[in-house]
């Protein structure tokens, strides 16, 4: 177990590991130090500032840049989430369907959500995640296929 500081230092740092070459690789990708500590942290006020920091982040974007969700896909795996922050994610994803036009984005999006390449704990397989709440989350996955159409 780190220090709390020290954890909270590292979620400051989201410098991919690997180097030139590997970070074309899927798993690459989505592993920094700031994304470990999204996938393990047990803080919730911690997880709900990365959360916010990486949606906020995404959102001040005009353009999508590929991998750019790496922390949230991480984050969509972690067993500690709470309700309050997959509530985020959902919102989040809602605001966010007509950039699902961009191939790229809507790859991202639907990874982190049903997993894929870079996604090998999706938010709607994770133990924190409701069946009450996948009504609502198929709603929005269809939504997401018929902006691309």
């Amino acid at each position: 177990s780190l220090p709390v500081a020290l954890i909270k230092d590292l979620a400051k740092d989201d410098c991919q590991l690997g180097d030139e070459i590997n970070n074309s690789d899927s798993w690459f990708i989505s592993r920094s130090p700031r994304a470990s500590v999204a996938f393990s942290c047990k803080q919730t006020e911690l997880l709900t500032q990365i959360i916010q920091e990486e949606i906020a982040f995404l959102d001040t974007k005009a353009q999508y840049s590929d991998g750019s969700m790496a922390v949230l896909w991480r984050i969509a795996g972690n067993p500690n989430l709470k309700a309050t922050h997959i509530q985020m994610i959902y919102e989040f994803a809602s605001r966010n369907l007509l950039k699902c036009a961009d191939e790229v984005f809507k790859y991202d999006l639907k990874s982190l959500l049903e997993g894929g390449a870079y996604v090998d704990s999706p938010l709607l397989g994770n133990n924190s995640f409701k069946l009450e709440e996948s009504s609502k989350f198929d709603s929005l996955l269809k939504e997401i296929e018929k902006v691309s159409k």
